[in-house]
């Protein structure tokens, strides 16, 4: 269904990203004490999968719109 390297970038860059996002909202919304790692852990369960998700959905469309703006800049890629 889809590319190997297409499903380990995503799964990677979902990590990456989703400990990021989380972290920080959980953060702002919260000091750096005794619940912020359960609550941040239980942010991240729910929003890893979503990212990995998007990152694979989104991909083509992403990548295509980069490339049309890069074109309209007139950088040949």
């Amino acid at each position: 269904m889809f590319a190997k390297p297409i499903v380990t970038f995503a799964l990677f860059m979902g990590l990456f990203t989703s400990l990021t996002i989380t972290g920080t909202i959980t953060l702002t919304k919260q000091e750096f004490g005794d619940q912020f790692l359960l609550n941040w852990f239980h942010l991240w369960t729910i929003a890893y999968p979503v990212a990995v998700c998007c990152i694979v959905i989104y991909r083509p469309l992403a990548s295509n719109l980069t490339k049309r703006c890069l074109e309209l800049m007139g950088h040949e890629g």
